[in-house]
């Protein structure tokens, strides 16, 4: 019973990382091609907006935790795995802009750095919030 919940948390885990990655490369794309906001701070913005959700999400529905939030058992470590997706992406989308101008590199480079991160995330998550949850 336990590897059907495990399926259906990594299911609900790729779900919410498909509304971020949406929600992000929007807002990337605004800033960026729209506003000309360079690649690098456009997705340090898009980054610092789409985390609040990614956050509520993750811990209320991927992990079904729900009561008090525990800054140093869940939101500071979320937010340090945040950091570390959002430099390794920044670095990547300003190479890109760097490289190849404005427009779909920078959108490119910034996921490719996100996707480096999302798998470590995901178990790092499962401990923090599974351990919560009682999985």
């Amino acid at each position: 019973m336990a590897e059907a919940a495990d399926k259906a948390r990594l299911i609900r885990y790729g779900a919410v990382s498909c509304v971020n990655i949406v929600g992000h490369q929007l807002i990337l794309t605004i800033a960026n091609s729209v506003m000309g906001v360079p690649g690098g701070p456009a997705n340090a913005i898009a980054a610092t907006i789409m985390c609040v959700p990614a956050y509520l999400l993750s811990r209320n529905w991927v992990w079904e935790v729900d009561g008090k939030h525990s800054v140093t058992g869940q939101v500071l470590p979320f937010w340090i795995i945040t950091v570390v997706g959002l430099l390794v992406s920044t670095a990547l989308a300003a190479l890109a802009q760097s490289l190849f101008g404005k427009g779909l590199a920078v959108n490119a480079a910034a996921f490719l750095g996100y996707f480096l991160v999302w798998v470590m995330k995901f178990f790092v998550l499962e401990r923090l919030f599974g351990r919560v949850a009682g999985s």
